[in-house]
């Protein structure tokens, strides 16, 4: 897709001049078609450019302001009329409503066919859509670790025009769900990549304070999307840096489903950084901890030394859950006891085994 506003500034499409106000919010075209019929919804599915001369609704000012409320119910990128012979200047209420609800009408020259337009601005849609499936590309390949050759860094060099993409901003917007796509679309351009259960929206600037803007933005619209959870990464001026910077929001998202409370559904990094923190512990101590104490005991210990911590040391509630006489439970401490070389009633060593525990509970994720 590819703003409106951008396609009129390619060579012959600059001849088409708004009708309506050019003070409304951009709009994404996706297609451009030509619908001379009644009843244009059940034909359109959104984010199309409509050419038409009004043929259909040509007897009637009513008929044309009911076309614009309908193009509204399918997100129609804009109406482009051709006035003339069946009709020679649209009302004033009738640019009125359009500009009510935010749907851009355009004059299109006499001397300018459909062709023309439809054939200039397919061939720059899909130009558009093409760069953008190069660059998703190049960054579904950073955040999986998988190599990136000389010519695509070069071919992102050239699509952001810069030198160096040293020169460019990326930050990460990680989601639940999909179904908020068109708020990305609709606030700021955004690079759509999908890493197992979460969707990832990568949004790159050669400016920090634009990009500031646009996730300003973007949170203001994002923030009102109740039914999907988001997380918004670090500003980077390092492609290397995203990836590190996705894989801590993504372990963190995956681990701390609960992250959500009530009313809020937006978080910035800074927002969670008590679950950075804590998956960081248990990444670092956690690891040390079960490596040098809990990786020579078997299956039963570890269940019998997890139930054992869950029901606070009592020996009679552990074996109840577990189905076990109590007998077996001393016989098992104290054979864990044996193997760590850690002591059940110190709570140093307590400590140090349930950080064991939670980190093999991280590990079971991956």
């Amino acid at each position: 897709m590819v703003k409106l506003s951008e396609l009129l500034l390619h060579r012959g499409l600059d001849r088409i001049t708004y009708l309506t106000s050019k003070n409304m919010p951009d709009k994404l075209v996706k297609e451009i078609t030509v619908m001379e019929v009644p009843e244009v919804s059940r034909w359109l599915h959104g984010n199309e450019l409509v050419l038409t001369s009004l043929y259909a609704v040509k007897d009637s000012v009513d008929a044309q302001i009911d076309l614009i409320r309908e193009l509204k119910t399918v997100n129609c990128s804009g109406l482009l009329v051709k006035l003339g012979p069946y009709v020679k200047k649209l009302d004033s209420s009738v640019i009125s409503i359009a500009e009510e609800l935010e749907i851009p009408i355009l004059l299109i020259p006499s001397n300018m066919t459909y062709v023309e337009i439809i054939g200039s601005g397919t061939r720059i849609i899909h130009r558009e859509e093409e760069d953008i499936f190069c660059i998703e590309n190049v960054l579904r390949k950073f955040l999986r670790g998988q190599n990136v050759d000389e010519f695509e860094l070069n071919e992102l060099n050239r699509l952001f025009n810069v030198s160096d993409l040293g020169d460019l901003y990326f930050v990460n917007v990680l989601s639940t769900s999909d179904k908020c796509g068109d708020i990305f679309s609709e606030s700021v351009t955004t690079y759509k990549t999908r890493y197992s259960k979460f969707n990832v929206n990568t949004i790159i600037s050669k400016n920090d304070e634009d990009l500031k803007k646009h996730l300003t933005l973007l949170k203001t619209e994002l923030s009102k999307t109740y039914d999907c959870l988001f997380i918004v990464g670090d500003i980077n001026k390092n492609i290397l840096e995203i990836k590190r910077d996705f894989e801590m929001l993504y372990k963190v998202l995956d681990r701390y489903g609960e992250i959500k409370r009530e009313g809020i559904n937006l978080y910035l990094k800074d927002d969670i950084e008590e679950y950075i923190n804590e998956y960081n512990f248990y990444n670092t101590k956690g690891k040390r901890y079960y490596q040098r104490y809990l990786l020579d005991l078997n299956f039963e210990e570890l269940n019998t030394l997890k139930a054992y911590l869950k029901n606070n040391f009592n020996i009679m509630e552990t074996s109840e859950e577990l189905y076990l006489h109590k007998n077996t439970i001393r016989y098992r401490l104290g054979s864990i006891e044996e193997k760590t070389e850690l002591y059940l009633s110190n709570f140093e060593d307590i400590v140090k085994l349930y950080y064991g525990l939670k980190y093999l509970e991280f590990i079971a994720k991956e």
